[in-house]
């Protein structure tokens, strides 16, 4: 699910737990494979569970992770510095 439509759902989500209205079970299923599809979710689970890959998952996340750190706007602690 791209990043947009999964804060659009989120928003939903919100809107109708604030307004007091019965939240649809759709929205729940939605809400929760949002979060399951995202990357950082996917390798994080693939690495819990082990097996031969569980290594390279692993480096991936790190790196998935380290990227999103990278491109924190306005963050002054942000990795990247071209300096060395």
């Amino acid at each position: 699910m791209p990043e947009g439509v999964a804060v659009e759902v989120a928003r939903a989500f919100l809107g109708a737990v604030l307004s007091g209205r019965p939240v649809p079970t759709l929205l729940f299923h939605q809400l929760t494979e949002a979060v399951l599809d995202r990357d950082e979710v996917r390798l994080a689970l693939a690495v819990r569970e082990g097996g031969p890959h569980a290594v390279r998952r692993a480096i991936e996340l790190a790196a998935l992770l380290v990227a999103h750190q990278g491109c924190s706007a306005g963050d002054p602690s942000a990795s990247g510095s071209s300096e060395g």
